[in-house]
């Protein structure tokens, strides 16, 4: 029996810092679990509180507990596509999900009391307080004061509910932070993690991205913190070569970051005592496979393109607002926008207003039947960068989005104040990347009820108030 393949790629898994931070007892398996079951997180909330928030909760110093309710066939499936998908991108095994299925509820079984955190007692204090959970200290079970040092099961039990669901009970020294969801989290791509097949690489992979997320790059980490991250018993002289650089080339090789390192010496030629990070994105390829699955990513392209265009035309002396050159572009007739678009971004470095009216020559001219093809043909160096644009596939979408960005007065009005304020394109980035009570928190701060009031603001208070609360709320 053969399923056919489904939709869906691109899930992201979070993770608290606190835990990010620790030293983990769990194998790549349960790390991926560990990770999933978050994401599923629900709050049980007694009966008389049933319609309370967390916030209503935290006030009230009320506890509740957290759980998951995770369909393990779904998850199979996934997990399935996303290693076939070269090798049999159209069809799945059901041989292979049910197997699948059965190993991960044995391994969710395994991780109870098993699978667990070394957290240091003040991260653990300060997380709770952070989220407004200082109260938890005081009806936690036994006294954690008295170590320096606690060890966290996550997981308190696992049962099965019906066919391949399970429901997972978190202890409740992790139930208020995996609740406030998003707070103070690192975000993975679920591919990304499935990829990794070091345990080191995979520790590593996720103190790299917390630190990108905090903005904290270059930083430095001692030997021994390292050895305690990945909890390892190994001699300072064979850290580099034996576990950072296999562990480091693993994650170049695999995954969108880039991981520049290199030791730090106690004096001129003395011991290492340290290394140094510096992590970095990738840029993202874009390639037409990409922008069907990610169809938001293709929109904010062609946004931040045409913004693109428009400044570079504004250097020539023409000016134009973002809409009204997605309407030009819908005004061509006889040759497909996304070739156009393509046609023009191998002006970018030259001059696109002599682009433009060869384009629209070519256009008038009757004599010319393959216009496409003509226009292809002008071009003696082509930025292969832009091919996707080529894609049939692309075409009528980019026609959509096109659509999409002149009918809405909006963008325009937008563009146009950006372009008056750098600042306010930094204020733009960081606010799409707050979560709905990050924008709530900065809202409230300047009197406002939405992102066009904030932008009358202050901006260098905005954003010296972003910079703060982006902190606390990022996604």
């Amino acid at each position: 029996m053969e399923l056919r393949k489904k939709r869906g790629f691109g899930i992201k898994l979070r993770e608290p810092n606190l835990f990010v931070e620790a030293r983990a007892k769990l194998n790549r398996w349960e790390l991926f679990l560990w990770l999933f079951t978050i994401k599923s997180v629900k709050v049980a909330i007694e009966k008389e509180e049933r319609e309370s928030t967390l916030e209503d909760l935290k006030k009230k110093k009320k506890k509740f507990s957290a759980y998951a309710l995770v369909d393990l066939r779904k998850l199979a499936e996934y997990v399935v596509l996303l290693r076939d998908r070269e090798n049999r991108p159209e069809v799945l095994k059901a041989k292979d999900v049910l197997d699948y299925s059965d190993y991960f509820r044995k391994v969710l079984e395994g991780m109870v009391k098993k699978a667990v955190f070394q957290v240091k007692v003040e991260d653990y204090k300060r997380t709770l307080e952070g989220l407004g959970y200082g109260y938890w200290l005081e009806i936690l079970p036994g006294n954690i004061d008295k170590t320096s040092v606690m060890i966290i099961a996550p997981i308190d039990s696992v049962f099965k509910i019906e066919g391949n669901a399970v429901q997972v009970n978190f202890s409740s020294l992790v139930a208020p932070i995996i609740a406030e969801y998003k707070k103070w989290f690192t975000s993975y791509q679920i591919e990304e993690l499935l990829k990794l097949k070091r345990r080191s690489a995979l520790a590593l992979y996720r103190m790299f991205r917390a630190k990108l997320g905090l903005k904290q790059t270059p930083f430095r980490v001692t030997i021994d913190e390292l050895k305690e991250l990945l909890g390892i018993k190994i001699k300072n002289s064979n850290l580099s070569s034996k576990i950072l650089k296999p562990a480091i080339a693993e994650i170049n090789q695999k995954t969108s970051l880039k991981v520049e390192w290199k030791p730090v010496r106690r004096g001129r030629g003395g011991k290492i005592v340290a290394f140094e990070f510096r992590i970095d994105e990738k840029p993202v390829v874009l390639t037409a496979d990409l922008l069907l699955k990610n169809q938001i990513l293709l929109e904010d392209w062609l946004s931040k393109t045409l913004s693109y265009l428009v400044n570079l035309l504004k250097k020539e002396g023409e000016k134009l607002t973002l809409k009204e050159l997605a309407k030009a572009f819908l005004g061509v007739r006889g040759i497909d926008k996304a070739t156009a678009l393509w046609f023009l971004l191998q002006f970018t470095e030259s001059s696109l207003l002599s682009a433009w009216k060869i384009l629209k020559e070519v256009e008038q001219n009757n004599a010319i039947r393959l216009k496409e093809r003509f226009l292809k043909s002008v071009i003696p160096n082509k930025k292969e960068e832009y091919d996707f644009l080529l894609d049939p596939r692309i075409k009528p979408l980019l026609e959509e989005k096109l659509k999409k960005l002149e009918a809405v007065d909006e963008v325009a009005m937008q563009e146009t104040r950006e372009e008056e304020n750098p600042l306010a394109i930094k204020i733009k980035h960081y606010w799409k990347q707050l979560t709905n009570q990050g924008k709530k928190v900065l809202l409230e701060n300047f009197g406002v009820n939405d992102f066009n009031d904030l932008l009358k603001q202050d901006l260098e208070k905005v954003w010296g108030a972003l910079r703060v609360i982006y902190r606390i709320h990022a996604l």
